[in-house]
Parts: C-alpha cells; structure tokens; sequence
C-alpha cells in the first residue's frame, strides 16, 4: 500500500507505542508524512527525542516524544499521563506497538512475566487509559477513533489453556512471546464487541516478518532465527503498512474487530476468534491492569 497523501491526516493525532526505531518508526514517519501530530515513544528518553527530532525533520507533520517503560502498570499511568498532556484535543488513532520477547525469564514489576507484561498487559492497560482521549477525538473528528493493535503470525502457536502468566512452572522465550500475542488477539476481539457503539474502533494487523532490530535486542533464540531469515525477511516500511492502512483508509474508519495483513483482511487461529478463551484473557487482564 502506498503512503497516505499529504495532508490527509492534518488535525489528527496518532499516538504510536514503540516507534524510535523499526515498524514504529515506518508507521510514525508514514503518518506524519501525512500531516499528523504523532506520539512518538520509546523506554529511554535521549533515544526517543532523538527519533522524534530524525522524523521532524523529513516529515510533514509534529513529532512529540514521550519516554515511558511500559513494562509495568506505573509505567503505563506515567505514559498516559504525558500523552494527555501532549494530546489535549484527544487522540484518533493509538498504534499499540510496543513489544519485545526476553532471553530470560524476569517478572514485572506487577507479577507478571516480562514479555506477556509488555505484549499484552501494557496493550491493554495502554489502551484503557487512553480510553478517554480517543473518545474526546472522536467526538472532535465526527468519526470514530482508531486502536490498532500489531499482532504476529506468532499468535498461532500460543497456547489457549496456558494458565501461568508468570512462567513459574516452564519458561521458554518463543512460547512466551506467542503466548502474549495470543492473548493480546483475543483481547482486541473482545474489545472491539464490547466498544461497539462506543465511537472507538479496535483492529489488529500483522506485519509478518520484518527484518528489524527485534532479535538482536531480544536475544537468544530470537537473535538466531532473526539471523538467519533476515535475508528473506520484508523492510520495516513494508511491515508497517497494514497498519497504517488500518489508521488511515477512510473505507475502514467504521470496521472493528478485524485482523489483517499485508494483503488486506486475513483469518487468525481459531483459538483467537474462541469467545470463551477470549472471556478468559478478558477476566484474567481484568485482575491484572484493575478494569472491568
């Protein structure tokens, strides 16, 4: 899909987790490009302003950085709470883009292992408190906001009977990381059913694979296999454009609850589309992040 044209996102805000550097930053300079205010925002603060200044200065739109570790639940509030002070006519459209998989096996700070904590509780903890702020820019916009949640093929070798959010009886990097994006799948289903009517739209995109910093930064076996298909892996710009179709495409500004690719609207596993397991992740989330 080519870039949104100039200036068909004046006015909006889009507020982008994870985007100092690969599908992020793509998604982040394709939608400044188009006129948008964007949250860029990154765990370390020299870094993310960094970003936001490289992005500034080959795009169209503004660029305001806010650096937030959203591993845990405070770091999640301290995030929100600077995005509302960047965003104060609301936010259209939140990119949950954040994410990461870890060689070893670490809780946050909430309990909870680190890379289901950032894969899925910081995506929904991230988007409840934003709630507000998208519906204030809905309510300014005349259309609905926009969550936009980057899945993975991953997600069909997560386990849907995995009870064991904190890894305490076996923990394996891979699984863990198709465990969280499982969850966070299902997740968006029930969301985006639960939303409805509400002025806020939920969808989820694979990028496929990407040939970006992610393995290296995660180590283990992650780093080999990056390693190895890197050659075969597609840029960070092609990764990124389902989901910025999913920002932008005025034919999809009423659409919720879908999954789609680089080829448009695709099917995730079953497991994800199952309305039990999906009430499940709903529950479990629930206890964790404190939202009903």
């Amino acid at each position: 899909m080519a870039d949104p044209a100039p200036g068909s996102m004046s006015g909006r805000t889009v507020v982008i987790t994870g985007s100092t550097s690969g599908i992020g930053y793509a998604a982040a300079a394709a939608l400044g490009g188009a006129g948008a205010t964007v949250v860029v925002h990154g765990r370390d603060r020299r870094r993310t302003a960094t970003a936001a200044q490289q992005l500034g200065a080959a795009g169209a739109g503004r660029f305001v950085p806010v650096a937030a570790d959203l591993g845990s639940l405070s770091g999640v509030r301290a995030f929100a709470e600077q995005v509302g002070r960047a965003a104060p006519g609301g936010v259209h459209v939140l990119l949950n883009n954040a994410g990461g998989g870890f060689a070893d096996r670490e809780l946050s700070p909430d309990g909870v292992e680190r890379s289901f904590a950032l894969n899925h509780i910081a995506v929904a903890a991230v988007t409840h408190r934003l709630f507000d702020g998208l519906r204030t820019g809905a309510d300014s916009a005349g259309v609905p906001s926009r969550v936009i949640v980057t899945s993975s093929f991953m997600e069909k070798r997560g386990n849907p009977n995995l009870d064991d959010w904190s890894y305490d009886r076996k923990f394996r990097q891979v699984a863990a990381y198709c465990d969280a994006k499982l969850a966070a799948l299902a997740y968006s289903y029930a969301l985006a059913l639960r939303w409805q009517g509400s002025g806020v739209t939920v969808n989820a995109a694979d990028p496929g694979a990407v040939a970006t910093q992610f393995g290296v930064a995660a180590g283990g076996l992650f780093r080999v296999i990056q390693t190895v298909g890197r050659p075969f892996m597609t840029s960070a710009h092609s990764g990124a454009a389902p989901l910025v179709r999913l920002a932008t495409d005025p034919e999809l500004a009423h659409d919720s609850g879908g999954y789609y690719d680089k080829n448009g609207p695709a099917r995730s596993s079953s497991a994800s589309r199952d309305p039990a397991f999906g009430a499940r992740v709903v529950e479990r989330t629930a206890a964790v992040v404190g939202v009903d």
